[in-house]
């Protein structure tokens, strides 16, 4: 039986090159040295050599730049009071992993409503990292387009390799040749080996094929990625408990990895449901009292608390269009009070 549906055609176009869009967004000397800074401080907190923790806090996803910067101003304020106790790295996640079908983040649809445009996106997120940064707040985002993140990747303090992604040759490759921490997240069914073995394959030297600032495929030969490390985000059920930390740590001694564990507040160990994010978070901080390997935590948080349709006709201000996310208010409040515990 034959049909008479036309054929989808593809179609392609060239994309401004990496140095092309470095170019028009240069990144300023002070926040390289906050960048860099930054890093240090990450790194130096996984050594032990810091005793601060991590807190990364911010937006699901950003899909709105002015919003963004928004955030950007009340969480520098809020780190300045914690600095001490907590180093806050802000969630920028410009690109969105799907299950299935959703809006893929700002970099791919920077036009929530339209279709895709890769280059304007490209622009965008790059414009909006550089303001951020000029802000003061030190940057985080998921690494979801290995071969995107030259566009990026050198304003950015720590990344993570999602639960989708976590067991790509290809991205841990990638995080092999980075200078910077990177998180590798459990399954979205919760296990926990595709993790270790991410991690311990991203501390070896690869060679691969990586885009450089020109946009052309290289052969690349890395030197390994010393500073990686488990993230913990539930799966079917939650994983955040003493006891399941404390198997997660065995198993990664039992593979020669230091038994470093952050733990995402939000997805399989919330239920999905913004409102017990306080309650994982508060129970991890009294973690951190006993286990000192327990080094960092993850908060979803945007200015106004729980999340929306993006098809809707008009977006409500602040809230977010993919996870649900706790409001500005009760962020600054569970931190304040953590800050007091610690």
């Amino acid at each position: 039986m034959t049909t008479t549906q036309p054929k989808k055609t593809a179609k392609s176009k060239l994309l401004a090159s990496p140095r092309e869009i470095k170019r028009q967004f240069p990144l300023s000397d002070k926040s390289r040295k906050l960048i860099q800074k930054s890093r240090k401080e990450i790194k130096d907190i996984i050594l032990g050599k810091d005793k601060r923790k991590l807190l990364i806090v911010g937006p699901c996803s950003i899909h709105d730049v002015n919003e963004a910067k928004e955030y950007a101003h009340l969480l520098k304020e809020l780190a300045d009071r914690v600095q001490d106790k907590f180093l806050i790295v802000m969630r920028a996640y410009i690109e969105k992993p799907r299950t299935k079908m959703g809006w893929t983040g700002l970099i791919h649809e920077p036009d929530i409503k339209k279709p895709f445009n890769l280059n304007k996106g490209l622009k965008i997120s790059r414009q909006l990292l550089v303001d951020l940064t000029a802000i003061g707040v030190a940057l985080g985002v998921e690494i979801v387009t290995p071969s995107l993140i030259p566009y990026y990747i050198d304003l950015v303090s720590w990344a993570t390799i999602g639960a989708r992604t976590v067991e790509s040759p290809h991205h841990r490759h990638v995080v092999s040749s980075l200078n910077l921490p990177v998180g590798f997240k459990n399954t979205p069914q919760g296990e926990i080996i595709p993790a270790i073995n991410a991690i311990s394959t991203a501390r070896e030297q690869q060679c691969f094929a990586l885009v450089n600032d020109e946009g052309r495929l290289t052969e690349h030969h890395s030197s390994g990625n010393p500073y990686c490390h488990l993230v913990l985000r539930g799966g079917a059920t939650p994983n955040f408990s003493q006891e399941h930390i404390r198997l997660c740590q065995k198993e990664l001694q039992q593979s020669g990895l230091d038994p470093l564990i952050m733990v995402d507040c939000s997805h399989g160990n919330s239920g999905k449901n913004h409102i017990n994010q306080p309650n994982v978070f508060f129970s991890v901080i009294q973690q951190m009292k006993t286990n000192k390997h327990i080094f960092s935590v993850m908060i979803e948080s945007n200015l106004v608390e729980g999340s929306q349709d993006p098809h809707q006709e008009q977006l409500q201000k602040g809230v977010s269009i993919t996870d649900s996310c706790l409001g500005w208010e009760k962020t600054e409040e569970i931190i304040l009070r953590a800050y007091e515990m610690v």
